[in-house]
């Protein structure tokens, strides 16, 4: 009976991130009655401290200092973040009406116990786009109830994510845990080159 169920569990693992691919992968909230914020920085809970200067920004100059400060640590993957940065609002569709499709990407290990909490799909990016569209596709009324710190890190979710896909990686759990590392006030390059080694992602020190 285990090793049926446990076949069962790879079957639907596999269409679910089969699925997840021919959508492409995205971005999650979690949403309240009176709250929202990226799961990112949810499952990071009070273990993070931020900078103190962030809420006095709007998202881009927030998500540009986070990969600035970047450089401390990786100059090549500062670089390469914030060119990435000056394009990537031109490939967003902010889309009022809808309710994007649950990618089943995000795998995480915990959500409110609150019945009037969610997690929600706030953004996805498409694999296959056509010569006029765009390759982002972000819920408009979610975005509009997001703070500046937490736009930022959406933004800076998709771009991190979708250099790790590039890599290989399928899911987001790894995009998240380097987004909440990033936005440390306490960022140092043991901390983080030993992040990556844990995490067993191939980018390497310069």
């Amino acid at each position: 009976m285990q090793s049926k169920c446990k076949i069962i569990f790879i079957v639907v693992s596999a269409s679910l991130l089969a699925l997840a691919n021919r959508i492409g992968n995205g971005g999650n909230v979690v949403v309240c009655k009176d709250s929202i914020e990226v799961l990112d920085f949810y499952e990071a809970s009070t273990s993070i401290k931020f900078p103190g200067n962030s809420q006095h920004l709007d998202y881009q100059a927030i998500a540009e200092d986070v990969f600035k400060r970047l450089k401390l640590v990786s100059p090549k993957l500062s670089s390469q973040y914030l060119e990435r940065l000056k394009t990537i609002v031109q490939e967003v569709e902010f889309k009022d009406g809808v309710a994007l499709t649950d990618v089943k990407d995000s795998f995480h290990a915990f959500k409110p116990e609150d019945k009037n909490c969610e997690v929600k799909q706030i953004a996805i990016r498409k694999e296959d786009i056509g010569p006029k569209e765009k390759r982002f596709v972000i819920d408009k009324k979610l975005w509009d109830r997001l703070d500046s710190r937490n736009k930022s890190a959406l933004i800076v979710h998709e771009i991190v994510y979708e250099h790790l896909n590039k890599l290989g990686e399928t899911t987001s759990v790894k995009a998240r845990k380097l987004v909440v590392y990033v936005y440390d006030d306490q960022i140092n390059g043991k901390e983080f080159w030993n992040l990556v080694k844990t995490l067993k992602i191939s980018i390497y020190p310069d």
